[in-house]
């Protein structure tokens, strides 16, 4: 791969505008992200309330992208996480997408062991 040429941002997942989410059960958003990235991949990171980094003793993490407004899709690859595989040594597959995505989602059910996470959609174009 020509790295030279290599463009990518990342897009974190918001909730009231910042990028800490509460593990509580819910859907969190990204922005609209541009169209015209090639290929993605979702990586999320959890901490305890003094802001270390912790591993979830349970819960599960659904990843899903948005090609058009009010459609939704589960990443066909490794969409949904245990939450017990994210920690400082992550077990979990990172998943990837090569697809138009206009938006990400990260929907928690059950996370319990965390106070808050971080989470972003990295999106990326080969010139």
């Amino acid at each position: 791969m020509d790295t030279a040429n290599l463009f990518s941002k990342k897009f974190p997942v918001l909730f009231n505008d910042i990028d800490r989410l509460p593990i509580t059960n819910g859907i969190y958003f990204t922005e609209l992200m541009p169209e015209d990235f090639q290929q993605g991949a979702f990586y999320l990171q959890f901490f305890d309330t003094l802001g270390d980094v912790v591993t979830p003793s349970a819960g599960t993490i659904t990843v899903q992208i948005s090609p058009i407004e009010g459609q939704w899709h589960l990443l066909d690859r490794h969409g949904t996480i245990a939450a017990s595989s994210v920690g400082a040594i992550s077990t979990y597959t990172v998943p990837v997408f090569c697809a138009l995505a206009r938006q990400g989602r990260v929907q928690f059910d059950g996370i319990a062991g965390a106070d808050h996470c971080r989470a972003f959609f990295w999106r990326g174009i080969t010139a």
